[in-house]
């Protein structure tokens, strides 16, 4: 489910992107590093997006009017296992 959140509201009310619960880097480029955030809603509800940070400045990709696209997400739980050097006796 897409949901359109207002550049503002992101920012000034839930205080975006240093209030994101995950910030991933998906790309980075020596001019530009993009960045995949996971954020909860004040509804209580879960969602993602991008915004590009030029400068330690965030770009948010907008629809002109100001405008941010977001996907509605869930947490899901996956097991995986991991090797770990073993300490000596």
């Amino acid at each position: 489910m897409r949901r359109i959140f207002s550049k503002n509201y992101l920012t000034e009310t839930l205080c975006l992107p240093e209030g994101a619960l995950q910030n991933h880097v998906v790309i980075d480029t020596a001019d530009l590093t993009t960045h995949e955030i996971v954020f909860k809603d004040m509804d209580g509800q879960f969602y993602k997006t991008h915004y590009s940070a030029l400068n330690k400045s965030a770009l948010w990709p907008t629809d002109g009017k100001g405008n941010v696209e977001c996907v509605e997400v869930e947490k899901e739980e996956i097991i995986f296992i991991h090797w770990k050097e073993k300490k000596d006796a």
